[in-house]
């Protein structure tokens, strides 16, 4: 797992190419606005993350790839 961090000036985009991975965006008082479960096996590639939310992902699996931007 990662730690919340913030992106305050950028969106961020995730895209799991491998594996199964959790990510979730927080509002400022550390409430979670959405959790999405990535797993291309399933069809659920990615997700974009607007700039200045909290975000943390969790690993599932071990053998995740996956890019960030």
């Amino acid at each position: 797992m990662v730690d919340v961090h913030r992106h305050p000036g950028k969106d961020e985009t995730f895209v799991l190419l491998r594996g199964r991975v959790v990510v979730k965006t927080y509002n400022d008082d550390g409430s979670v606005i959405e959790s999405v479960e990535l797993c291309p096996n399933d069809g659920k590639y990615g997700v974009n993350i607007p700039r200045g939310y909290g975000i943390r992902w969790s690993l599932w699996n071990l053998g995740v790839a996956f890019l960030s931007a």
